[in-house]
């Protein structure tokens, strides 16, 4: 930059987001540390000696403000299955792509795993092995059920044996923690593969099917769910006693809540 007659030598850095952003940041001021080193005697680089880069602290946690408040790792449809392979899902592979996502939460240090649904395919039997390697995991693993947990036929003893066999206690449920409100919803709530053919709930999904299906609703598949009128109120409570503590809300789900009129949208997402 030309002032006054004179050259100046301006550093510029910017967007500096990434972890290894601080990295390549403090390998530049080290340069230019050498290049102030260089020039001390030159002309024109007076003022590059009130630079001093020697205060220059670096910290990961700066880049959030005080640091992360907690780490959470996700996995979803890990599908664990003795079978051979079809439509792209590699079923016999999942338990060792999990161990190896575990090994990588446990070196990274996270707080706690969330699991979004189908760790099995439509065979309980196969939870087994999954179980065994969630338990190599340094924390607490959470749960959401999705579509391929349950098993046909289905019948409220089966169903239930799902529950039971995967360590959930309840269907949803909040966590709260650091100043964080985490939703674990239930996709499955209203869905004809959840409840046995008979029941009141059961009775309730098929209408909730038919009336997407006058609708022209693309999600009105079989395979789909929604949340029912008592969780309903209970994510009200929730989202009420957020406000309130000013907590931050995350929502867990299985079934997704967007895009709006998607395929595999929850059935109510535009309420919820």
């Amino acid at each position: 930059i030309a002032t006054g007659g004179r050259y100046e030598k301006v550093a510029l850095v910017t967007d500096v987001r990434a972890k290894n952003s601080f990295n390549e940041l403090i390998a530049t001021i080290d340069q230019l540390k050498e290049m102030m080193k260089e020039g001390a005697g030159k002309k024109g680089l007076e003022n590059n000696q009130k630079f001093n880069v020697g205060r220059f602290e670096h910290r990961q946690k700066d880049m959030y403000g005080n640091g992360p408040l907690f780490k959470i790792g996700i996995v979803t449809d890990i599908h664990h299955a003795d079978k051979d392979p079809k439509i792209g899902r590699f079923y016999r592979q999942s338990a060792g792509k999990l161990a190896q996502a575990i090994e990588e939460f446990n070196r990274e240090g996270v707080d706690m795993m969330i699991s979004l649904g189908d760790l099995v395919d439509n065979d309980i039997r196969n939870y087994s092995v999954i179980d065994s390697v969630f338990r190599t995991f340094n924390g607490p693993v959470w749960k959401v059920l999705g579509n391929h947990d349950f098993i046909a036929p289905y019948s409220a003893e089966r169903q239930d044996s799902i529950f039971k066999i995967m360590g959930i206690e309840e269907r949803y449920r909040s966590i709260r923690k650091k100043g964080v409100r985490l939703l674990l919803l239930d996709g499955t709530d209203v869905a004809v593969f959840s409840h046995p053919e008979g029941s009141k709930e059961h009775a309730d999904a098929v209408m909730t099917l038919d009336s997407l299906k006058k609708a022209g609703s693309p999600n009105n598949r079989k395979y789909n769910g929604g949340i029912g009128k008592k969780q309903m109120e209970w994510i009200r409570y929730e989202l009420e006693r957020a406000a309130v503590n000013e907590d931050n809300v995350i929502c867990f789900c299985h079934m997704p809540m967007m895009p709006l009129g998607g395929q595999y949208t929850l059935f109510n997402s535009p309420e919820l």
